[in-house]
This record gives C-alpha cells, sequence and structure tokens, in this order.
C-alpha cells in the first residue's frame, strides 16, 4: 500500500479487510501519566469515591484525605471472583495506604480488576487535589433504548482537548492494523487504547488468495465459503461486508510481509462433519503470521503481532496512548462522529475532536 498516494477509500478498505480477517478465525499528544503519590499540602480534605467497571462487577472506591495525607482507602468489589479480584481489592486498599500513591503493586493477577481500581484510586487522589471531577461508569439510564443514552459532560469537567485527522478507538487486532497503515501513511492520527497494555495477539488470521495458498496449491470455494459464514451467523450478517474481506485480505497479508513478517498457510481437510452430522465447509484459509527467526516478537504460536506493530508504530513517530476509556462519542448536527471523549488514567475528562473516526473496540 503507498504511503504517498493513499486514498481515503483505500485506507479504510485495507483496515477493516485486516480486522475482518482476524475475525474470520476466531495520543500522540495525550501521553497518560500515573495518578501522583501523595506529598504534602496538595489535598483538600474530605472524602471521595468513584465508581468503575471491573471484572464482573462495578468496583465502587472511597478514600479519605487530610492536607498531605490518605488516611483511608475503601474498595467495594464483592462482585469480582472471590479469590482474584476481590483478593487484589483488598490489599491494594491496604497498600495505598501505605504507600501514600496509587503505584503499588499487588501480588494478585487480576489483570482486569487491577487496573480498573488503580483507575478509581486515581480519579480520587484527583479529585482531592482539585483536577477531576467524580468518575461514574455506572450510570443508570431510564432510556428506553438498549444502548442507553450517552452521558452529557459539561465543557467545564473537560481538562484537555486534542484535535486530528483521524482518531482511531481501540488498539486491539483491528486497531493496530489500522494503526499501522496510517502511520505509514504518515496521517494525522491519535491511537487510544482502554487497557493498561496491548491485549493479546491473535496469532491466526483468515485470508484468500494469498502468496502462502498460491506456493502450497490451495485454492478455495468462494461461493461455499461465503454461504459457510453467513450460515454460522445464522445469517444475520451483511454479505457485503465478508465479500469485501475475500477481495482484499490477500492484500492485507501481503502488507504484514512487506514489514517483515512472514505467512504460512495451514492446511484444513476438505470437510467437516458436525455433532448432528452435518457437513460443514472448511476451506484452507487460516494463516500463521511469524516473525523473524530470533525477533523478540516470536511466540511458541506465531509472532506477537500486535506488539510488533506497536514498535513499527513508534519508529515511525506514534504512540500507543494507554488508560483512554471512551465515555462517549461526540456528533454534529447531522450525526456525523466528530470525535469522543475519554476518561484518562486519574479519571480526567479528555476530548479529541477528529475529522475521522475508527471505531475498533471488538
Amino acid at each position: 500500500m503507498s504511503s504517498k498516494n493513499i486514498t481515503r477509500r483505500d485506507f479504510l478498505k485495507g483496515a477493516a479487510a485486516g480486522a475482518l480477517g482476524l475475525a474470520a478465525v476466531s495520543l500522540t499528544g495525550c501521553a497518560v501519566n500515573d495518578a501522583p503519590a501523595a506529598s504534602k499540602g496538595i489535598y483538600t480534605p474530605g472524602t471521595y469515591s468513584a465508581s468503575v467497571k471491573g471484572y464482573s462487577s462495578y468496583i465502587q472506591v472511597e478514600m479519605t484525605f487530610t492536607a498531605d495525607k490518605i488516611t483511608d482507602c475503601t474498595i467495594a468489589a464483592d462482585g469480582e471472583t472471590e479469590s482474584i479480584g476481590k483478593a487484589a481489592a483488598d490489599e491494594l486498599a491496604k497498600l495505598i495506604v501505605e504507600k501514600q500513591s496509587v503505584d503499588v503493586e499487588t501480588t494478585a493477577t487480576a489483570d482486569i480488576t487491577v487496573p480498573a481500581i488503580k483507575k478509581a484510586v486515581g480519579n480520587c487522589i484527583a479529585q482531592a487535589q482539585g483536577l477531576a471531577a467524580a468518575l461514574n461508569e455506572n450510570t443508570d439510564s431510564d432510556s428506553e433504548d438498549w444502548l442507553g443514552e450517552a452521558p452529557e459532560i459539561a465543557d467545564s469537567q473537560i481538562t484537555s482537548t486534542l484535535d486530528t485527522s483521524l482518531l482511531i478507538i481501540g488498539a486491539g487486532n483491528g486497531g493496530m492494523m489500522a494503526a499501522a497503515t496510517a502511520a505509514d501513511a504518515k496521517m494525522d492520527f491519535i491511537l487510544c487504547e482502554q487497557n493498561e497494555t496491548l491485549g493479546d495477539t491473535r496469532h491466526w488470521i483468515g485470508a484468500l488468495d494469498t502468496e502462502a495458498m498460491k506456493k502450497a496449491g490451495v485454492t478455495v470455494q468462494k461461493d461455499r465459503l461465503l454461504n459457510e459464514i453467513a450460515r454460522y451467523a445464522s445469517y444475520k450478517c451483511d454479505m457485503d461486508v465478508i465479500k469485501m474481506w475475500m477481495n482484499n485480505s490477500a492484500e492485507m497479508i501481503s502488507y504484514l510481509e512487506s514489514l517483515g513478517l512472514s505467512a504460512s498457510v495451514n492446511i484444513a481437510h476438505e470437510n467437516h462433519v458436525g455433532g448432528n452430522h452435518m457437513e460443514y465447509y472448511v476451506p484452507s484459509i487460516w494463516h500463521t503470521i511469524s516473525a523473524p527467526e530470533g525477533s523478540e516478537f516470536a511466540g511458541t504460536m506465531g509472532c506477537e503481532r500486535n506488539r510488533f506493530l506497536e514498535k513499527h508504530i513508534q519508529d515511525l513517530g506514534y504512540q500507543v496512548n494507554y488508560s483512554m476509556t471512551l465515555v462517549r462519542l461526540n456528533q454534529d448536527e447531522t450525526g456525523k462522529v466528530t470525535g469522543a471523549i475519554f476518561t484518562d488514567a486519574k479519571g480526567a475528562y479528555v476530548k479529541i475532536n477528529a475529522e475521522n473516526v475508527i471505531l475498533a473496540t471488538g
């Protein structure tokens, strides 16, 4: 894909094909800092609270401050897994008061609960410092719309505003492919991810008509494949989107190979008999993506592709902005999405205005 004469249509087509290929087989300028440690005279005495979404429940954090000290931290996480998330909450509550900081280490392996708790704690600290409004992700809506209503965020609550040509929301399999091709095209973009680190990479990618398939002598009956994917979705899908993936997935694999990765196709049986004795079409479209031998990105099941792509965009001067949780998409009077509002690691509101938005949230 040319980085000089790329069109908007070609860019979006390539990014979408990358995301769909993964599904088929299965700021710059907005750095996020940890909530600061306590120092004397920086708090407004009082009790502050924040509510965040954990692994399986909403977590309520309540913290009490004097002018120069955190005196109490209570974390209500009874809805989290007893031996994992709940245990982490109990441990963190003690450590935060002991260390006077959100920057503490826990022995618990609660990869979702711990970042959520730290986000709520960071927000309470920011409230006590006068830097943020109370964070409440557990907002009930009386709307009859099953999606609910987007929360209203007053301009006075926005702590910073950024402008960009392209906003990519989500640094997963689709978002990282979009970011990599946008970086190649030298686009002005901001990439936001709600977690503290990249998620796991899906090591197999579905694609058709690739060089690896041609070398292996593999052919696919596209009409049968289209019907099989639609059948698997109970025909509640847009076949034109599936066709778009079919027609562009080979280019997506070629792009990854141009970055130094390699692709090999996994040969499948011609058919498979399911539990109800029906014969399903199982084509050879699975591709394993591998990093060069000895690379830091090579894994036991293939390449840690998202980490590889993160390094690629970093080399081109871009970054993934972590701990950025989407609060709402902004729209103009015509309904066009014009950007979004996020909360950062402290729970402070960040507004990003964008000419184009890619929502790659899974």
